[in-house]
C-alpha cells in the first residue's frame, strides 16, 4: 500500500495524475481510491483509474457518486472534452460497470500493459465525451435517487 500511494503522490507531483480518496460519509471511514490519470490538458483529456473500493462498498451507490463528482468536476470545471477509462479484459465487473455509468466501449489494445510477473495485459478502452455527459449525469443522477 505504501508503494501505491508514493505512485500516486509521485505523479501528482509530476502533474500526470491526481488522487482521490473515496470517503463513506456516515462512517468517516476510507473506503477506496481513485484518481485522474494521464492528464493531457492540452487534449482536453484525462484518464479516470486506478479505482478500488472495499468489498463492504462494492456495487454500492459509492461508484456511483464517485463518478459523478470525478466526471462533474471534469467537464465543467476543467474544460475536458474526454474521460477515459480502461480496464482488463478479463475483468468483465468493471467492464459492466463503466457501461452502466454510460462510458463507451471503443476497443480493445492487446498486450497493452504487462504485470510484474510479465503476464500481458488486453485493456479494454472507454470513453465519456463531453456532448455524452449532459445523459450521462442525468442517468447517474436518476440512478442515485
Amino acid at each position: 500500500m505504501r508503494r501505491y500511494v508514493n505512485a500516486a503522490l509521485n505523479d501528482q507531483q509530476c502533474g500526470s495524475g491526481l488522487p482521490f480518496v473515496i470517503v463513506d460519509v456516515q462512517t468517516d471511514q476510507v473506503i477506496g481510491s481513485t484518481r485522474y490519470m494521464d492528464i493531457a490538458l492540452q487534449h482536453f483529456r484525462l484518464e479516470i483509474g486506478a479505482t478500488w473500493l472495499t468489498p463492504t462498498h462494492q456495487r454500492s451507490r459509492a461508484n456511483t457518486e464517485t463518478k459523478l463528482l470525478l466526471l462533474g468536476h471534469a467537464f465543467e470545471s476543467l474544460g475536458i472534452k474526454r474521460v477515459v477509462f480502461k480496464t482488463e479484459v478479463l475483468n468483465e465487473n468493471s467492464r459492466r460497470a463503466l457501461a452502466r455509468i454510460g462510458a463507451v466501449e471503443e476497443g480493445t489494445f492487446r498486450q497493452h500493459l504487462y504485470t510484474t510477473s510479465g503476464r500481458a495485459r488486453d485493456m479494454v478502452y472507454f470513453a465519456i465525451l463531453g456532448e455524452d455527459w449532459p445523459r450521462v449525469k442525468a442517468a447517474l443522477m436518476c440512478r442515485l435517487s
